[in-house]
């Protein structure tokens, strides 16, 4: 499949919001064009599943139509609980035995009905275990009802879906593409945990030596903060989310103090329960070998511009914390939010 010389229009789906980049990928070089911002209504879309067909296929019509997006070629990146990942070890073989060992014995790895799901493999290399050469597969399991959602639903809008891609990945080949991320900080060769903290939930990737070595949803999103603020103060949606995404704290003056002290205490108890989550992962993670010690987090995503984000995560999981706001020296404040759309413009390994 020749995608590296055509332009290519990623979509990374989310249960409230459609992400989208458009751009070139060819001879190892990026070049992005532009990118869009779809929102969603309340129960279109949630955890990777397509509720509604009929009225995603006409809002998604309307705004590609507005917005004058003729490219066809597509990459959906998605997310769900129910696509299972695993690392697995097997002996070292060719490219076609894997096919047939994933085919054959792939419930002796992931307990699943291979009928019912699509297995992919990032192959992460060879390695010497007592003497025997063995080889490193990430394991994805997707579920063919998911995938097949996917692809009708852009089929049935007259576009050309090429490679359905899995979040963790897309953000794996952003990292991986890029040398810098914020004022010049170097991540290459350091063990990240990227926290892409979403509407419904948020996804966890811990990238070593450009492997995918974790890839965790966790059941806490932005909806939580949602239904915590009291539904006495009748606040919409949108004044909520302006508020918790404001970049200066002055934004938040519409507001009452009653109302934004609210909003805040419903923050904090999203953020205590986050970081719970992620410690308790970060122990895992690092009582699986000895070396294994996370040395930075990135934030992904819109919460990444709440004010003292970084401070915060720093200061209670005493690990480093930065957001994504260049590619390569390219600054851009929005390459946070877009990302997944973007690394799935990458071409590499995909799922």
């Amino acid at each position: 499949m020749k995608l590296r010389s055509k332009k290519v229009l990623s979509m990374d789906f989310d249960t409230r919001s459609i992400k989208m980049a458009e751009g070139i990928f060819k001879k190892g070089k990026l070049n992005i064009e532009a990118t869009f911002l779809l929102d969603l209504p309340e129960g279109v879309y949630e955890d990777g599943y397509i509720n509604d067909k009929n009225l995603l296929s006409e809002i998604m019509d309307s705004f590609l139509r507005l917005n004058n997006i003729k490219t066809d070629n597509i990459v959906a990146v998605v997310n769900s609980s129910d696509i299972l990942t695993r690392d697995i070890i097997i002996p070292s073989v060719g490219e076609d035995e894997i096919e047939g060992i994933l085919k054959y014995k792939i419930a002796d790895y992931i307990p699943i009905d291979p009928e019912d799901y699509i297995v992919q493999y990032i192959n992460e290399g060879v390695f010497m275990e007592n003497g025997n050469e063995k080889l490193k597969l990430f394991i994805v399991a997707m579920p063919k009802t998911l995938a097949k959602q996917h692809f009708d639903l852009l089929r049935d809008l007259d576009l050309k879906p090429r490679i359905l891609d899995f979040q963790s990945n897309a953000i794996r080949k952003f990292l991986s593409f890029n040398e810098t991320i914020e004022k010049n900080s170097i991540i290459k060769e350091k063990t990240i945990a990227s926290i892409n903290v979403e509407f419904a939930t948020t996804n966890l990737t811990i990238l070593k030596d450009e492997a995918i070595e974790i890839s965790r949803n966790i059941p806490l999103g932005i909806k939580n903060i949602l239904e915590n603020v009291d539904v006495n103060l009748n606040l919409t949606e949108r004044e909520i989310l302006d508020s918790i995404f404001s970049f200066k704290k002055s934004d938040k003056s519409s507001l009452t103090e009653e109302e934004n002290l609210e909003i805040t205490g419903a923050l904090n108890n999203l953020l205590s329960r986050l970081f719970d989550s992620l410690e308790m992962v970060f122990r895992y993670y690092s009582s699986q070998e000895q070396n294994n010690k996370i040395d930075l987090i990135i934030l992904q995503g819109s919460i990444a511009d709440v004010d003292d984000i970084k401070e915060r995560f720093e200061n209670y999981l005493n690990i480093k914390t930065l957001s994504i706001n260049s590619l390569n020296g390219l600054l851009d404040k929005n390459l946070d939010i877009y990302s997944n759309a973007i690394g799935s413009l990458i071409r590499g390994e995909s799922i």
